[in-house]
């Protein structure tokens, strides 16, 4: 077997992997226009909020999925309208995560929520805070603050919202793009650390589909690769895989050039 050969059998097995992968799935809960589309598409592979990906299950419900990433988002519409559509989207929600835990197989149920607040807002509504506390009961949560460009008062706004005791596994901050105010930059931030949490809440099984799916966390992917180059070696020899390596190495080196 050639070098050639080998780095084809590599990548086989590496897409084979990812279809044998038990996929990772988050909802995403909040108003429009609270950045989950930009948080989306900064922490995970491909643009996976661009338009035309996501598939309407309800009216108010989309789910995002795309082949070669083993993830399934569902995104929420509508929250900022009227009291009647609210309800509906509660209902929705409500409905669809009954359904996924009740009829569908164990790799399709959902694994935590990502309820999205809009920092500068400073507000968190009567109706979001009696709905987070009763999805905590049913799912891991985790309330994320976009948008958080006020340091100081994105922190005033995380302690208060901690103070509620809503029983969900974390308040983060985070800016999920850097973010231009005049002629200054406000850098990205909090994006890794939302990565680590989720990976701790997550069990073991979904654990290789998020450190996959994400793009945020270096390090964890290259610690998940060495591990899968352990277990490669035990297919090929030792030569071949370290040949087909650097010449894999090599190539995107070249790609990274052009």
């Amino acid at each position: 077997m050639d070098v050639m050969d080998v780095v084809k059998e590599i990548v086989n097995l590496t897409e084979e992997e990812v279809k044998n992968m038990d996929p990772i799935n988050i909802m995403l809960i909040g108003k429009t226009g609270v950045g989950k589309s930009t948080l989306i598409n900064n922490i995970f592979r491909e643009n996976l909020a661009e338009t035309g990906i996501g598939k309407p299950i309800t009216k108010h419900l989309e789910k995002i999925s795309k082949e070669g990433i083993p993830i399934n988002l569902y995104d929420t519409r509508g929250l900022e309208l009227s009291e009647k559509v609210q309800k509906e989207v509660r209902d929705e929600v409500e409905q669809e995560i009954f359904n996924l835990d009740t009829y569908s197989s164990k790799e399709e149920r959902l694994h935590l929520i990502w309820y999205c607040v809009n920092s500068g807002s400073q507000r968190l509504e009567p109706f979001e805070e009696e709905w987070v506390k009763d999805l905590a009961t049913k799912l891991p949560v985790v309330i994320v603050l976009t948008q958080s460009l006020d340091t100081e008062s994105s922190q005033k706004f995380k302690e208060y919202i901690e103070s509620l005791e809503l029983n969900v596994k974390g308040v983060l901050m985070l800016v999920a793009a850097p973010y231009r105010i005049g002629g200054h930059i406000i850098p990205s931030y909090g994006l890794a650390e939302l990565v680590d949490l989720t990976i701790k809440i997550i069990p073991e099984s979904a654990e290789r589909a998020f450190i996959n799916a994400q793009k945020v966390d270096i390090m964890v992917k290259a610690n998940f690769a060495k591990k899968w180059a352990r277990g490669l070696s035990q297919k090929l020899s030792w030569w071949a895989l370290h040949q087909s390596l650097s010449l894999m190495h090599q190539f995107s080196l070249q790609a990274r050039s052009q």
